[in-house]
């Protein structure tokens, strides 16, 4: 090469880092603090958390709000362990910073990458990259790959003044380049600043994890909804209702799994840079646990890096060829490993000019130089030099005996002819045989043999003569080698490719670009491939490739592409790196599965409480418990677990397959645990929250249990420190009331424990179908969904009536749905017809209709309905019939909460609503509507595959079922008309949508004739269940009342008492609060008795304004808002309890019926009913529909009113209904109140305890 300028001054140097002409370019190797503070506080499920826990603390105890102190905890854990594991990977990373030389002030030097400025000289050669652009200043023999940049896949080659792009690579020769453009203007930033605008390709890990979050988000919407709904339609106050529901959603949101994922990669890579991988994309520790093929060039891994030239094998006997070998191989400006050894082991170099060379290239495989004086001389692969020249099959016999031997051949040969451009000269003569010996790495055999013990293919991919790479090979103890196969017979086409990879262990004569196909064919036949290269020969594969591993001695092209660096350059460490991917994916997936079984249970029960319309079973603080005694203790100590079975595709398949059984039995279990103990073991609701608390921390630690297999030592303790954790908070009573747990009878113990065994025994039935499905051959998979427009088309062809019968019944029934609703929000005329035909089913009505028309009512109850819905599911979940299952609880759940919602929005109140035994709002009909729909869309499904007899008598059986349902409704006063004709025209909208819908695709079987059975059964038990339970209580409920509007004092006292209302009714079928006052009265007699006896008008936040305090006297405390038939107490007082500090005795007043006064000026007054309960004042938002005393005590409270007047006559009630009320004993006082004048002829008021009150 010509002279080369001094190159830049240290002034001129410090001049262009002044104006920022530096190649320093922020490198994203890791996230930073803020993106990492980011990434663990600011995300939408923590936004969605933090929104709960504030929530949680306005309206409720601060215990219930320790969700959130895990929540932070947690986050705080993530950004240290993640901020520590960067700070470990970039000081890591600065060790094994790539240098370049340049030239200053006339020396050479080393600088790091970011020192380079803008007019720099870099010299480069073999195996570098280029790092910035430039222009070529000197050239000997340079060649440069551009592929990555371009696409164009031969080497060009560079001569002085050509321009050179960074990102490309030196494949040959060497040079010197000037810098042109540095830092942020080089093209290789600008290119990764546009691909920067893209979403990157995400591995399989964070692909799956980010689908399970998007399908609990669309799900946490609808659920919330219904659970607001549910709390507040049954009668709980808005504080209760957010209190419980934060609570569910809580439980819903798996806050571990992205937390988990980051801290378990982060920590990974540092702990694999401790072991001698440097992980340049953390995603490639998920890649490097899952592989499943290693593609490796024999030398510098299986192999030492460098090899031992043997001797010069002459061939015709010329003299000149030992010299020739010397001065050729140091003519190479950029000589490899091979052309090193053979330096080494020549003599020095003669006085032999060069006047033209060609530098070895990989894809060559051959070098060159003319010399003055003495001819061309070549060196390189024997069977590339000779070509198909058939005089020399002798000497291709000599050299396949060396290669079979394990020693690598070159051929020495010469011609008389002159070099043009890089192409092979004429009239080649074979001169020498150059014989170079490869030492195996001691280690080589044990690393070999633990891949194979791993079901790890190796495939041996070198530019060698095939047989000596199969020497190599079986000297490494590489199974299956056989003899080598030379790249050059491979097929071209891709999928033959395939097949002789499949088969095949060691290629020989293998080119880059080939070596990047035969990549590309394994992974298409779905292998995960590693690949190992040291050099510019494997930049293409090691792109291609899952992951590229570089070793850390080899090029810094090599490197720069691979996603991973072997530090210590050895090959050896290869298992222990494995090893700790296994363990980080492994335990990642572990851990996952826990998380999502915790949400798909918290969910299901949202979805069944919601449903049943009952309170939801547990407390904020009691999910925490379970949460952390099951999740996150155990997630921390399993985390540290090695774990050596190789990872699979399939991540969210394979969790799913897992948690969705196991996440339903557990809710189901639960559920179970829960209603019973409410109905049928006559558990309080403390004790049935409490039971459904120690069912579902059992079946989760048995779940824990499951995914730990197989146990050791480490694993048992861990679940029995869980065991006895609980136990310890169980039985201790400071922990106990901490977490809200309450002691338990034997009967509730054993209740739970029955569900625990039960629900235990059917996972691991459940476990083991999946390790079978597991274990078998993988089925190809379903083909994605069709268009909507093809998928119609489809639908068309293979039901040609469908479409049009859909399309009628859809636009039918929505018409008349919100035709309904226009007239329930007009008040249309329409809605005489409800009157109509209420007063005539009314008159109608006799005692054995009754009954029967009851019983039907109670099919549609929710305690009949939820059994077939739970069962019907776990039936879809067993068979992996996953379409059905979430069109299943699409169906029944999307109805619910849309009805629930409609209640909540109208307000409309029921024909009858003391004896409805249902919600406090009519429209539209939840019974119809869920008859409708469940029973509808089960009918649907059981119908496909059905004979047209079958299916009639199913369609004819639902729609008698349904009807019946409906007609019970209408005859029991329950409902207006307009409600259940809303009712099912909407079910069969939202029925006639979904079917649709789920046609869309192919119908998967069912097994609808077991089901069937399985169906009928569970409805038969349910059904026979819930009337012997409940009949008489209902049939009580739903009996006609004739209310007496006006009666007389002897009628009131006689008995006409028992025909005013008995209390609110709730929103579960149950009279919420008994009324145990009556009062004939006044509304101002009332205000003035209560006033001297020291009450005060109370005050609410939302109804009544704050009663003005007087001197002296406490401002009344504001009391829940209740509703009664829709409207809030015509009056309400309060009175500081005497007997508990700080509560209050609360007396609400609604007006019932009018008594005539014979004989009294007044002619009638007024009778009030209504409650004296015990409750505390009320802080923030108080708002209910219907709220329960703390103490649910309904004795003690009245008891303590009635004395405060003597004229009061208690009278006790004896029907079913009253019977139900633990804490009541049926007492009702009356009261009588008119004003008479006294001596002075003022009006006081007087209590008439007997007589007519006159």
């Amino acid at each position: 090469m010509a002279d080369l300028p001094n190159g830049l001054s240290v002034a001129e140097v410090a001049e262009r880092r002044s104006r920022g002409e530096i190649n320093r370019v922020r490198r994203q190797t890791s996230r930073s603090l803020g993106e990492i503070v980011r990434a663990n506080m600011f995300t939408r499920f923590n936004a969605l958390l933090g929104t709960l826990c504030a929530v949680v603390l306005a309206v409720g105890p601060w215990q219930d709000a320790l969700f959130g102190g895990v929540l932070i905890t947690n986050s705080l854990i993530g950004i240290v362990q993640e901020w520590r594991a960067k700070r470990q990977l970039d000081r890591l990373a600065l060790l094994h910073q790539p240098h370049a030389r340049v030239r200053r002030e006339g020396q050479t030097i080393e600088v790091l990458l970011g020192d380079i400025v803008k007019d720099d000289l870099i010299a480069v050669e073999r195996g570098d990259q280029i790092v910035v652009d430039g222009v070529v200043c000197a050239a000997n023999g340079l060649e440069i790959d551009e592929s990555l940049l371009t696409g164009e896949s031969e080497p060009q080659t560079k001569t002085p003044e050509s321009e050179l792009l960074s990102g490309s690579f030196v494949v040959a020769g060497q040079g010197w380049v000037r810098a042109t453009r540095v830092g942020r203007d080089a093209w290789a930033h600008q290119l990764a600043a546009q691909a920067r605008r893209f979403v990157p390709p995400q591995s399989e890990l964070s692909a799956g994890i980010n689908r399970m979050l998007r399908y609990v988000g669309w799900v946490i919407v609808p659920l919330s909804a219904l659970m607001v709904a549910t709390q507040l339609l049954r009668g709980t106050s808005l504080n209760e209702a957010l209190l419980y529901s934060a609570g569910g959603v809580a439980g819903m949101v798996p806050e571990g799994l992205v937390l988990l994922t980051s801290v378990a990669l982060a920590i990974g890579a540092v702990r694999l840079a401790q072991r001698g991988a440097l992980m340049q994309e953390l995603p490639a520790i998920e890649t490097l646990a899952r592989v499943d093929v290693l593609c490796l060039d024999k030398t510098g891994t299986l192999t030492e890096g460098e090899p031992v030239m043997e001797r010069l094998e002459r061939l015709d006997g010329d003299a000149d060829a030992h010299d020739a070998l010397s001065a050729l191989v140091r003519s190479d400006p950029a000589p490899n490993a091979t052309l090193r050894a053979i330096a080494a082991g020549c003599d020095a170099s003669p006085a032999w000019h060069a006047t033209h060379a060609v530098p070895f290239s990989s894809a060559r495989k051959w070098a060159s130089a003319s010399f003055d004086g003495h001819g061309t001389w070549l060196l390189g692969a024997p069977d590339v030099l000779l070509g198909g020249t058939a005089a020399a099959d002798e000497l291709r016999r000599t050299v396949s005996a060396h290669a079979r031997e394990g020693r690598r051949v070159l051929l020495l040969a010469r011609s008389d002819a002159a070099l043009v451009a890089d192409g092979l000269p004429d009239a080649i003569t074979p001169v020498a045989l150059v014989l170079l010996a490869e030492r195996i790495r001691a280690d080589a055999q044990s690393t070999v043999a633990y891949f194979a013990a791993q079901g790890v293919s190796l495939k041996v991919i070198s530019g060698d003569h095939p047989d000596t790479a199969a020497e190599v090979a079986q000297r490494a103890g590489i199974a299956g080698t056989g003899a080598g196969i030379d790249a050059r017979t491979l097929p071209e086409s891709a999928s033959q490719l395939g097949d002789v990879m499949e088969r095949e262990t060691v290629f020989g004569r293998v080119s880059p670009t080939l070596k990047a196909a035969m990549v590309t064919a394994l992974r298409a036949r779905g292998h995960v491939v590693a690949m190992i290269g040291d050099g510019v020969n494997d930049l293409l594969a090691l792109k291609e490739s899952d992951i590229g591993i570089a070793m850390g001695g080899g090029s810094g092209a090599a490197a720069a592409v691979a996603q991973a660096v072997l530090t210590d350059n050895r090959f050896a460490s290869l298992p222990s790196i494995v090893n700790e991917g296994r363990r980080v994916i492994g335990n990642v997936e572990r851990v996952a599965n826990l998380v999502v079984t915790k949400t798909v249970y918290v969910m299901l029960l949202a979805f069944a409480i919601g449903v049943a319309d009952l309170a939801f079973p547990f407390l904020p603080r009691h999910l925490t418990l379970v949460g952390s005694l099951t999740i996150g203790i155990p997630a921390f100590f399993l985390s540290l677990e090695p774990t050596a079975e190789r990872a699979r595709r399939g991540f969210v398949e394979r969790v799913l397959r897992f948690t969705v059984p196991a996440g339903v039995l557990a809710a189901i279990a639960t559920f179970a645990a829960y209603s019973v103990t409410l109905s049928y073991l006559h558990g309080t609701l403390e004790q049935a929250r409490s039971a459904a608390t120690l069912t579902l921390f059992g079946i989760a630690l048995w779940i824990v249990a499951l995914l730990v297999r197989p146990l050791t030592r480490l694993r048992v303790g861990i679940v029995a420190a869980m065991a006895a954790s609980f136990v310890v908070v169980a039985s201790t009573a400071l922990l106990r009331a901490f977490f809200a747990l309450e002691p338990l009878p034997l009967r509730i113990w054993l209740g739970a424990i029955g569900m625990i065994v039960l629900a235990c025994s059917a996972l691991r039935g459940v476990t083991s179908r999946s390790d079978a499905i597991q274990k078998s051959p993988v089925l190809p998979a379903e083909p994605p969904i069709l268009s909507a427009t093809r998928a119609l088309l489809a639908l068309w062809r293979r039901h040609k009536a469908l479409i049009p019968i859909s399309v009628l019944i859809f636009g039918g029934s929505a018409w008349l749905f919100l035709g309904v609703l226009e007239d329930v929000l007009s008040k249309d005329p329409l809605m005489q017809a409800d009157l109509i035909v209420y007063r005539t089913l009314q008159h109608v009505r006799t005692p054995p209709l009754d009954a029967w028309m009851t019983a039907m009512s109670e099919l549609g109850d929710a305690a009949v309905v939820v059994p077939v819905v739970l069962v019907v599911l776990s039936w879809f979940v067993w068979h992996r019939r996953w379409r059905a299952a979430i069109y299943w609880l699409a169906a029944v759940g999307g109805a619910e909460v849309i009805v629930k919602l409609l209640k909540l929005a109208l307000h409309r109140v029921r024909p009858n609503p003391f004896a409805s035994g249902a919600e406090s709002f009519s429209f539209p009909s939840s019974h119809a509507t869920l008859a409708i729909v469940t029973y509808g869309f089960l009918a649907f499904l059981l119908c496909d595959g059905q004979r047209h007899r079958q299916r009639t008598a199913i369609v004819l059986v639902t729609a008698v079922a349904v009807s019946l349902i409906a007609a019970s409704r209408l005859y029991l006063g329950v409902h207006w008309v307009s409600d259940v004709v809303a009712g099912l025209s909407f079910g069969l909208a939202w029925v006639t949508v979904l079917a649709v819908g789920y046609s869309l695709r192919t119908i998967e079987p069912i097994g609808a004739k077991r089901l069937m059975v399985l169906v009928a059964l569970t409805l038969l038990a349910g059904a026979t269940l819930h009337i012997v339970r409940r009949h008489a209580v209902d049939v009580v409920l739903y009996r006609p009342v004739e209310r007496v509007e006006r009666m007389t004092a002897t009628q009131w006292r006689g008995g006409a008492w028992q025909t005013l209302p008995v209390g609110r009714v709730a929103a579960v079928g149950r009279i919420d609060e008994p009324f145990n006052v009556q009062w004939a009265a006044t509304a101002r007699t009332i205000e003035r008795v209560m006033e001297a006896n020291g009450w005060q008008a109370a005050r609410s936040n939302l109804a009544w304004p704050a009663a003005p305090a007087t001197r002296g006297v406490r401002a009344a405390p504001a009391i829940a808002l209740e509703f009664h038939e829709g409207a809030v107490p015509a009056m309400a007082f309060v009175r500081f309890s005497d007997g508990a500090r700080g509560t209050l005795l609360v007396l609400r007043l609604w007006p019932a019926a009018e008594m005539a006064l014979p004989g009294s000026t007044h002619g009638t007054v007024p009778i009030w009913t209504g409650t004296v309960t015990r409750e505390l004042p009320t802080t923030g938002i108080a708002w209910s529909f219907s709220v329960q005393s703390p103490d649910e005590d309904f004795t003690v409270p009245a008891a303590a009113f009635a004395r405060q007047f003597a004229g009061a006559q208690g009278v006790t009630r004896d029907d079913p209904v009253s019977a139900a009320f633990q804490r009541w004993d049926g007492r009702v006082w009356l009261l009588c109140t008119v004003t008479l004048p006294d001596a002075a002829g003022n009006r006081t008021p007087q209590y008439i305890p007997n007589g007519t009150c006159g």
